[in-house]
């Protein structure tokens, strides 16, 4: 294969406000060369951590499974398509590319993403490579913090107020523009979305190997679990189906922003704990990349100018950028956020051991609410 535009996709499996699509219609037009978008099941991520549980759950894996077939219609809707391979990025990419092809992807910040990243482009050094911000809120060049991020505050309040004075305000308190009125304008420094690639903006390359690649399409057989796990079913008790893809979490954002207007209520309910409806339930969504933050926020702000800004969606907004504050945490602190102590390193005294931990894990701590959870 010669050289290509690879858009090497991993938490960041949509069409809309796609950093990594959007520069790879730019380079393909620049540079004359085809775009690949490509994803890998790392055999890495389905295999058991040293605790004894599996890293990628089945719950989680059917999701990401749904998202990336969904994936592979949205681009095959605008005459694209997505390559699914599975192994080790760096043993699968340097197979794919040609020596002078670029590689586009988006920019992670946690040490076993950087690791791959590294081992990657060590085994490719033909090809070049380009990082993509695209996984929060705030975009990481527009915060009020040192590149390194080593003056950003720890305290979350500290850190809303300093990178959004919109947002400023005190602990448990909401800022005076969301008063119940309508919003019509806001000076919040979120960047536009940027918009979907146009039909023929990504013109596929000739794929080498045997049969057709691109007409692979991943089933729960073909996950890189190491033994084999049960694809899981939909519990007759769940109170909504979590069906992994962009369309079904725009569907999602659609529903409870502008079709039911659940956001107007968000504040009195997010602290339920059973139904559909009570909160946004866009965590999945926006874990795997299928929802941009950035569009929640545009959704938000027609909201608030049709109907009000008020202390609900003021707290979905805290909560948005409460996601992106641990983002930058871990861009800060590194694997220092996974410890016991975590940052700071402050230890704690524990009490109880493998009898309670073994009661809790079968439900049977004598308290129900801990129980039902």
């Amino acid at each position: 294969m010669s050289g290509v535009v690879c858009a090497w996709l991993r938490n960041d499996l949509r069409l809309h406000d796609s950093p990594v699509l959007h520069r790879a219609v730019a380079a393909s037009r620049q540079r004359g060369q085809r775009v690949l978008p490509v994803y890998v099941l790392d055999p890495r991520h389905f295999r058991r951590t040293r605790w004894g549980t599996l890293k990628t759950g089945p719950i989680r894996a059917l999701f990401l499974l749904q998202s990336i077939r969904a994936l592979k219609r949205r681009l095959r809707q605008v005459g694209s398509d997505l390559l699914v391979r599975v192994g080790r990025p760096e043993d699968v990419l340097p197979l794919l590319l040609a020596e002078g092809s670029l590689v586009l992807t988006q920019e992670e910040v946690t040490s076993e993403e950087t690791g791959v990243d590294r081992r990657v482009r060590a085994a490719m050094p033909g090809v070049q490579w380009e990082y993509c911000w695209g996984s929060t809120l705030f975009h990481r060049d527009d915060l009020p913090f040192k590149d390194d991020l080593s003056d950003m505050p720890d305290v979350y309040t500290r850190f809303k107020n300093l990178t959004e004075p919109e947002l400023a305000c005190k602990a448990n308190e909401v800022p005076p523009t969301f008063n119940g009125q309508p919003k019509l304008e806001s000076a919040m420094k979120v960047r536009r979305c940027l918009p979907e690639p146009e039909k023929g903006s990504l013109p596929l390359p000739g794929v080498d190997g045997e049969g057709a690649p691109l007409s692979f399409e991943p089933s729960w057989a073909d996950l890189p679990y190491q033994e084999p796990v049960q694809e899981p079913r939909a519990h007759p008790g769940a109170v909504m189906v979590f069906e992994g893809g962009e369309d079904a979490g725009l569907a999602r954002l659609r529903h409870y922003v502008t079709d039911a207007e659940l956001i107007a209520t968000y504040f009195d309910t997010r602290n339920g704990m059973l139904g559909a409806e009570y909160s946004t339930k866009f965590a999945p969504w926006l874990a795997n990349g299928c929802l941009s933050p950035r569009r929640v926020f545009e959704e938000l702000r027609d909201h608030e100018a049709r109907r009000a800004a008020s202390k609900s969606t003021y707290w979905v907004l805290f909560a948005l950028t409460a996601r992106d504050f641990f983002r930058f945490q871990a861009a800060r602190h590194g694997d220092a956020v996974f410890r016991v102590g975590g940052p700071a390193g402050r230890s704690k005294a524990w009490r109880g051991g493998d009898r309670e931990f073994e009661l809790w894990a079968q439900g049977r701590t004598g308290f129900p609410f801990v129980t039902q959870i």
